[in-house]
């Protein structure tokens, strides 16, 4: 859609141009015989034609090729060039943007300060073409440049870039050697992104069994991020493996006293203390109060209602379940209620209808919304799938619609 927007704006460019040209013909042929500049006006003007039908066909790409090669390169169309290769790369033809772009990289007309701009939308296109290697050569090239917006978007590419091979260290270094500096520090966006890439390499080295080495890379990411959540919660992981238990606890408690948009992944933690340290009064006094706030916590909702189902049996478990159809998850606890036998047993045969009901509606809400591009998803996920933002991935429940962030980078 865009692309054809923008195609339909250089046509009337054009077609000005064409009129004028022609306009100019007439009043020449009118004192003068015709002669190789009308015949050059009148092949513009048939390639014009050309490039207006195959718009109107919805033939996009050799739409945008006729248009390109009639629209002259100079100072004036530059910032016309660019649009029309950024949306030919956004629509998936990769080709047409290289050659769109290359086309502008060898121009004559064109002076030194639009080269790097040039070579930006060139990286730009090897990524978007898997031209990993060249892309990573060009964006290096562009981080070295003086000139600052090109550099902090060179930059990010070339991080984003480095992410997605999974390749941490390389990224972290990029934001070391190449980012702009206050006070001999990275602005807070860049130092927040090496937390979370010391964070990856931390729960690599977990899931291999070398807490040693996860410990130094939580240490890191904590160095970057004070108030990290995710290195907060590989602090209390670590400690459960290596049996301090009532300090994990401790922490986890003081990390939900802070940030309440986390029981989904602290509640799993939460229970393992409570169950290795053989159930303390205490700590199942404050799971109990929690489960009855109204925070989104159904996973520690129904592990109590399994507690008091084995402790003091159903009629107490159901009762715990119907003092919280109030509050959130009225849904999953509906249907939990619905397993329970129903005194009424002829109508025991509509069960099974009733919660594939409702399972079908809770199926309609997702988990997790980005609060960045409003992306949604029944996994959690620290980085945004869709727009690639950290940290913008909350519960849907508490979720509001997209924000503008003004992050300083």
């Amino acid at each position: 859609m865009e692309l054809t927007i923008a195609l339909a704006l250089l046509a009337f460019i054009l077609g000005a141009y064409v009129g004028k040209t022609a306009q100019k013909k007439r009043y020449r042929r009118g004192r003068v015989q015709p002669n190789p500049q009308h015949l050059a006006a009148d092949q513009f003007v048939k390639k014009y034609i050309g490039g207006l039908n195959f718009l109107l066909d919805d033939r996009e790409q050799a739409a945008a090729e006729a248009f390109v090669d009639l629209l002259p390169v100079n100072p004036d169309t530059f910032a016309t060039h660019i649009a029309i290769g950024r949306m030919l790369r956004k629509n998936g033809e990769i080709s047409l943007a290289l050659q769109v772009h290359q086309n502008l990289l060898v121009s004559p007309y064109l002076d030194q300060e639009t080269n790097s701009e040039i070579q930006l939308e060139l990286g730009l296109d090897y990524v978007a073409a898997g031209f990993f290697d060249r892309a990573e050569s060009v964006l290096k090239d562009l981080v070295k440049s003086h000139n600052e917006p090109i550099k902090r978007e060179a930059l990010k590419n070339l991080v984003t870039l480095s992410c997605e091979a999974g390749e941490w260290i390389k990224a972290i270094n990029y934001i070391d050697h190449y980012a702009t500096r206050r006070f001999g520090r990275v602005s807070q966006y860049w130092a927040n992104q090496q937390s979370h890439f010391f964070c990856e390499l931390a729960e690599l080295d977990f899931s291999k069994g070398r807490s040693t080495f996860a410990q130094k890379y939580v240490k890191s990411a904590l160095s970057q991020n004070k108030n990290s959540v995710r290195a907060r919660l590989l602090e209390a992981r670590l400690e459960i493996r290596m049996g301090y238990y009532r300090k994990a606890f401790k922490r986890l408690q003081k990390l939900v006293d802070n940030h309440d948009n986390y029981w989904q992944q602290v509640t799993p933690l939460f229970i393992q203390c409570y169950e290795a340290m053989d159930k303390p009064a205490d700590w199942y006094s404050y799971l109990f109060g929690i489960s009855q706030s109204d925070m989104d916590v159904i996973e520690l909702k129904f592990w109590i209602y399994e507690q008091l189902l084995k402790e003091q049996g159903s009629r107490a478990a159901v009762r715990y379940l119907e003092q919280l159809l109030d509050g959130t998850h009225k849904l999953p606890i509906m249907r939990k209620l619905l397993a329970q036998p129903m005194n009424e047993k002829r109508f025991n045969y509509l069960n099974p209808f009733l919660d594939e009901q409702l399972l079908a509606f809770e199926k309609e809400g997702a988990k997790y919304q980005c609060q960045d591009c409003g992306y949604s998803s029944n996994a959690f996920n620290w980085l945004c799938p869709a727009c690639k933002t950290w940290d913008s991935v909350i519960a849907s429940r508490q979720a509001k619609t997209p924000a503008d962030r003004t992050v300083g980078i």
